[in-house]
């Protein structure tokens, strides 16, 4: 029988502000998989029709809150889509909250956590309990587990107790650049450039922490 994969998830041509790491796993997976794979995507409509885009019935400020708030309501709609498909690819932890083994039943489950509960703590936020109770749930669930970070897999096996032998560690990789690797000796001032979305999660106070470091040894350095 011949595979065929649906992938649950709010990054596939996500406006422009919501392109980020998520993004990148649902292109690769499409390169992957191609005619194998289908895709239900949630989130805001962004004018764009011809995708197949679900908006939440649920709002709130609180991302954690509108998550839960929304599980069940995700799981009903994967659960009529996911007919027909053998594998279904959850993209972030959180769409699979409200999914039980009997909505999914013969199908194999497969998760991208993407970014859990206890390293938004880690970064200063406050998932609430029943945040973190859900995603232990949807991880014993999910028949294999792929993160791109060995730190990751770790909070998995240590903290929710899932078993090592289901997690697999892919890193995301990097396109090579000329000259990483090579020692250098630097003097005078230096300019950076650091690239990425600003919210807690991407600890970009440590960045600029760091840079103050450097500025220390390196007077007139710049960071963009």
């Amino acid at each position: 029988m011949r595979s065929k994969f649906l992938i649950v998830t709010e990054k596939h041509e996500a406006s422009a502000h919501l392109r980020d790491g998520g993004a990148r796993v649902i292109s690769s997976l499409l390169n992957i998989l191609g005619e194998d794979a289908d895709i239900i995507q949630f989130g805001d409509t962004d004018g764009r029709v011809e995708l197949r885009r679900m908006a939440y019935p649920f709002e709130h400020t609180n991302r954690f809150r509108r998550r839960l708030l929304n599980a069940d309501w995700i799981a009903s709609q994967v659960s009529a889509a996911a007919n027909g498909c053998t594998d279904v690819i959850f993209v972030h932890a959180s769409m699979l909250f409200g999914m039980t083994g009997e909505m999914l039943a013969g199908k194999k489950i497969w998760l991208m956590p993407m970014f859990l509960g206890t390293s938004y703590r880690l970064a200063g936020e406050d998932p609430p309990a029943e945040y973190l109770e859900a995603e232990k749930r949807c991880l014993r669930l999910a028949h294999r587990i792929i993160t791109p970070s060995h730190f990751e897999k770790t909070q998995l096996v240590s903290h929710y107790e899932v078993d090592a032998n289901k997690i697999k560690v892919i890193p995301r990789g990097v396109k090579q650049i000329p000259g990483i690797g090579t020692a250098r000796k630097l003097s005078g001032r230096l300019n950076f450039c650091s690239v990425g979305s600003i919210k807690p999660q991407k600890n970009t106070l440590s960045v600029i922490r760091r840079f103050a470091t450097i500025s220390e040894r390196h007077p007139g350095s710049h960071l963009l």
